[in-house]
This record gives C-alpha cells, structure tokens and sequence, in this order.
C-alpha cells in the first residue's frame, strides 16, 4: 500500500511561493501608507486645535455669567482655516438643542464638546478675535 497523503505534499505543482510575498508586501505597504497619512493628518494641528478650542470655549459657556461678553484671540485656529480652505464664517458654530460647541477648522470634519450653561449664547467672528455673549435665557 501506497501512501497517497505524503505524495501529494512532495509534488505541489500549484504552489507558488511568489504570490504569498507579492500579496505580503502589498499588505505591508498598504499598511504602511495608511500609518504615513494618519500621522502626516495628525501633525498638521487642525485636530488637535479643533478640540482645544472646543474644550475651552465649553468651558468658558459654562462659567460664564449673563450679561458678559468674552473676547477670544483666535488667530491661529483662522491661519490654519484658511490654510485648509475653510470658510471663516464656519469654523465656530453653537448648537443650542444639544448644548454642543463645535469647532471646524478643516473641510468635512470638527470636534463637538458639549456645555451645561442655559444663557444665551452668542459667537461673533471679528478679525482674529471671538466674541462670545450671554444673555438671560427667556
């Protein structure tokens, strides 16, 4: 009797080891690529501005008192706007249903936080500056 399973492990003639590394090395430069362009987005700053300026105008509407007006210096979040092509008159929004601020600084993307505050919230864009006012809500 013949041992039929060992012979056909020894004469593989469809086996070509060439097509495991070629899918192999597109895996790795695939992989590769997608680390590079998350890393090159993350370094540009927008994200990281977005949520620092989100965070601390939530926490400004939350401290603030009715009848008070705040000025912000927000010269670097419009350089990097505009650097992104971002209309200036979007980059600050409030939503007042759900309490969100929310900061855009590049096309299609922001970051929300959330505020507690009940006043009513206004944001004005000026040059470079911010002005935040509260009101009492009615």
């Amino acid at each position: 009797m013949k041992k039929e399973g060992l012979n056909l492990i020894k004469n593989k003639r469809g086996d070509n080891p060439l097509y495991a590394e070629t899918i192999f090395i597109i895996a790795t430069l695939l992989f590769f690529s997608m680390l590079f362009y998350f890393v090159y987005s993350s370094t540009s700053g927008a994200g990281i501005y977005e949520e620092a300026y989100a965070k601390e105008i939530a926490l400004l509407l939350d401290s603030i008192k009715p009848g008070t007006s705040i000025v912000m210096d927000v010269n670097d979040s419009i350089d990097i706007a505009n650097k992104n092509k971002k209309s200036l008159d979007s980059i600050f929004s409030i939503d007042k249903e759900g309490n969100y601020v929310k900061v855009s600084l590049r096309n299609n993307y922001g970051y929300k936080f959330k505020f507690f505050s009940n006043n009513k919230i206004s944001m004005e864009l000026r040059g470079s500056y911010l002005i935040i006012t509260a009101d009492k809500n009615v």
